[in-house]
């Protein structure tokens, strides 16, 4: 996305000079009243003007993109999601990239499955198996909620964008969601690495890809306090909803300065709720931080919260690898440190780690200093063999009856780092 330099805008006020006094002032420039990016679902276009987000936006000059190639205005379509960089008054640039493209393998009343994705439309039963089409969306949960599907011509690639997990540098696959990827004949632009966002075409046969290339999503050129505004669905939402996930690609702190529209508050977010966010752009720690949230549904769908975990523990970190009791977990580019923490001070720290699953991968998207205590906090699988959580152990029998689930539990932990009286932590 491309950077933009919105200077401040000074008011000018004129001295009286001697005793005398005059009615003339330097005219106020005007205000800008856009973000500096945008991003949201293309709602109409009338004339010039662009409606994101229930926002008009002027474009009569823009510079359109789609899908990397130059474009028209005209060319839009109500649905697709947009990426829009402003002057403050209007857009300069529009770019739209599809989300996934390829071949129909299933239909039902109201999802298809297209190259692997499961995708979620009510326009599902319009299309049929080996139909080739282009869809634009979120991720949500285990699927894409579709807000555009249009036929295309089928060329014999598929493109599919997504986060990257499982990177297997030696044998050069990585997984999209079921997907498995080879990229040992990609063109690659960018470094991989798991948690990346990564748009990636190729040759399909049933789940699997041959990459022609692959293309790391690279991080925002905002400048500090840049304006940003999205709409988007929450994919992942920390212990005290302070730090949330949108799209699986951008990181949004909320505090306490936040304003939520219509008597809403933070306790009210949840998994799989889309909101509206407006906030300022923090280089430092490459995330937003919200000025305003506007939910703009309240069917969050908080039982894909079992992918979310909580662990504590002290941290291992050598080589690029984090572990806490010999279990592994993931550091991604989204990953945010707190407490003055980073990845030279994190070996040997006792912290609190927070994220999802993503297959069989533990993505951490919070670090946190932590005190340990006589009670800990811990949420994710219980393993049954041998019987454990986060590799603690229990002598009691407080664990028996979670084994082989995914749970949240508020435990003793004794100076041996030996779990009992575990307990649901509703």
């Amino acid at each position: 996305m491309q950077k933009l330099i919105i200077p401040a805008l000074m008011a000018t006020t004129l001295a009286a000079c001697g005793s005398s006094s005059s009615d003339s002032s330097t005219p106020l420039p005007p205000q800008a009243t856009l973000p500096s990016a945008i991003q949201g679902v293309l709602q109409k276009t009338v004339g010039t003007d662009l409606y994101v987000n229930d926002v008009k936006i002027p474009a009569a000059n823009a510079e359109v993109e789609i899908d990397d190639q130059p474009a028209q205005l005209a060319d839009l379509k109500p649905g697709m999601v947009l990426d829009i960089d402003t002057d403050g008054f209007r857009a300069v640039e529009v770019d739209y990239d599809t989300l996934l493209k390829g071949p129909v393998s299933e239909v039902s009343a109201s999802s298809l499955v297209v190259a692997g994705q499961n995708v979620m439309s009510a326009q599902a039963s319009q299309f049929q198996v080996n139909d080739y089409v282009a869809v634009s969306g979120h991720y949500q949960g285990a699927g894409i909620q579709a807000s555009f599907i249009e036929p295309t011509d089928d060329l014999g690639i598929v493109e599919v964008e997504g986060q990257l997990t499982n990177l297997d540098t030696t044998a050069k696959l990585f997984n999209l969601g079921e997907l498995t990827v080879n990229y040992a004949q990609a063109a690659l632009d960018g470094r991989l690495s798991n948690g990346a966002w990564v748009e990636v075409e190729g040759t399909l046969n049933k789940l699997s890809i041959s990459a022609t290339e692959v293309e790391v999503e690279p991080a925002p050129g905002f400048d500090n306090d840049d304006s940003v505004e999205l709409v988007g669905t929450i994919s992942w939402l920390n212990y005290d909803n302070s730090l949330m996930t949108l799209n699986q690609q951008w990181q949004v702190a909320i505090d306490n300065q936040t304003e939520f529209d219509d008597s809403e508050s933070r306790a009210q977010l949840a998994l799989g709720q889309q909101v509206e966010v407006d906030g300022l752009w923090q280089v430092e720690h490459n995330r937003i931080r919200a000025t305003e949230i506007d939910i703009e549904d309240n069917d969050g769908d908080d039982a894909q919260r079992p992918n979310s975990f909580q662990v504590e523990g002290t941290a291992q970190y050598s080589n690029g690898t984090l572990t806490i009791n010999g279990i592994e977990l993931t550091l991604t580019p989204n990953t945010q440190f707190e407490d003055g923490l980073n990845d030279a001070t994190l070996n040997g720290s006792y912290v609190q780690l927070e994220g999802y699953a993503q297959g069989d991968q533990f993505l951490v998207m919070e670090v946190e200093m932590e005190q340990q205590e006589l009670t800990i906090d811990l949420q994710g699988p219980v393993n049954a063999d041998p019987l454990s959580l986060w590799g603690y152990r229990a002598s009691d029998t407080s664990l028996d009856a979670h084994a082989g689930q995914w749970v949240e539990l508020e435990c003793q932990l004794d100076s041996a780092g030996t779990l009992s009286a575990c307990q649901l932590d509703r």
